[in-house]
């Protein structure tokens, strides 16, 4: 499945330890918990078969905030508690309509606390997926920070009401004070174990393709380990392979590979286009770099630009490395090493980029900031010239024109 999560029903492999982390947290009594991680890591997937996993007197109630309450209408606190209110009602948790407030933080307080008066002997989660769709947009922020308050506030008073939220940045929730979640359990969903991915591979067409240990072993070393990019290259080698030999071997992974790459991946697409002109130099360096395991260095980066004559600072090439490590494209793995997140992107770039037209756009956009420069210099000594020249005959009219006789 590369088009959409994988939803209840469907195949679902790995992520154990995580859904051991939330089950061991609810019994814990922990009231909020926070999963975080890169786009495409399978975050809405393992929320969708979570309630599989839950303690048996718990129910789970599933938002997403982007498709349920900002593509839906104006965003707000009054939207969310309608939203809560249907999907408790579809686990026949009826609620009270409560009197609005001029504060919705306080609405949603009230809310959550009648929602906890009313379980009986039962529990509920509340899981809010998507919580970059409120964090990327500055209008909607400030619905994002009441929500958290509201949370912060009710749940300190509630026994039997707990809370999830996912999204790639939903860490940035966590904090030392208001309006932070001020005490959460925080985890960073990542690749798949060994075992999980190679299940992936393997086991959703065991009865009619067969793979060689290699393939399996390449397969999962471009996609890291991650299950959107498993699936994307499987479901190309699937497609690809005659009926006459299900047997795949590393040639054929090499082989589709290749074609998959000479096509579109919209993520890779959207990173580069998304990238700065020395971003996508640096980028394309690394492309060029074929280290152990994908591991570059800085040195090397900053070697390869030299070799394309591509004049850069080693804290110019540090600058940029360190800017894609905080987009998530690469990851640091000590002082001075990194790799790509996905090592599928390395060879992308390799296929699809040049280094050469990289560092052509670059000198173009130097040249076009130098020429902005210097027109920038030239209007400025122009002025300061006029205003000179001003002066000058102010001083030279002034006196001899001041006391003429009228």
């Amino acid at each position: 499945v590369t088009d959409r999560p994988v939803g209840i029903g469907m195949p679902f492999y790995g992520r154990e330890a995580e859904f051991d982390w939330v089950k061991q947290s609810l019994l814990r009594g922990e009231r909020v918990l926070v999963l975080h991680g890169p786009f495409r890591t399978g975050k809405t997937s393992f929320l969708y078969h979570l309630s599989l996993h839950l303690p048996s007197d718990f129910s789970m109630v599933y938002v997403d905030l982007k498709t349920d309450l900002t593509e839906s209408e104006l965003p707000s606190v009054r939207r969310l508690l309608s939203i809560f209110s249907q999907k408790l009602a579809e686990e026949s948790i009826e609620l009270p309509e409560l009197t609005p407030t001029s504060d919705s933080a306080d609405m949603l307080v009230d809310f959550l606390v009648e929602l906890d008066a009313r379980l009986g002997g039962r529990h509920v989660l509340l899981a809010l997926d998507s919580v970059e769709a409120l964090m990327d947009y500055e209008e909607h922020e400030p619905i994002l920070w009441e929500l958290v308050d509201g949370f912060r506030r009710a749940l300190h008073q509630c026994q039997r009401v707990y809370t999830i939220w996912t999204g790639r940045r939903a860490d940035k929730l966590v904090g030392f004070r208001p309006p932070y979640f001020e005490r959460a359990s925080l985890r960073r969903l990542g690749p798949l174990s060994p075992n999980a991915a190679t299940g992936l591979v393997i086991e959703p067409v065991r009865d009619v393709v067969s793979y060689e240990p290699p393939a399996v072993r390449r397969i999962i070393e471009l996609a890291s380990g991650h299950p959107y990019y498993i699936q994307l290259i499987c479901h190309a080698i699937y497609n690809d392979v005659s009926e006459s030999s299900w047997a795949v071997s590393l040639r054929d992974v090499e082989n589709v590979v290749g074609r998959l790459l000479s096509g579109y991946i919209d993520e890779f697409e959207s990173i580069w286009e998304d990238s700065t002109t020395s971003e996508r130099v640096v980028l394309t360096a690394l492309g060029t770099i074929r280290g152990t395991h994908g591991v570059s260095t800085r040195q090397e980066v900053g070697n390869a630009l030299r070799r394309e004559n591509i004049n850069v600072t080693q804290d110019e090439v540090t600058d940029n490395l360190e800017s894609l490590v905080a987009r998530e494209v690469l990851e640091r793995l000590g002082a001075m090493t990194y790799r790509f997140r996905v090592d599928l992107m390395r060879s992308w770039l390799r296929h699809r980029k040049s280094i050469v037209e990289a560092a052509s756009a670059l000198g173009e956009e130097h040249r076009t900031e130098d020429l902005a420069s210097r027109t920038l210099r030239n209007i400025v000594i122009g002025s300061v010239g006029l205003c000179v020249a001003v002066i000058l005959v102010a001083v030279i009219w002034w006196p001899r024109n001041l006391w003429r006789p009228q």
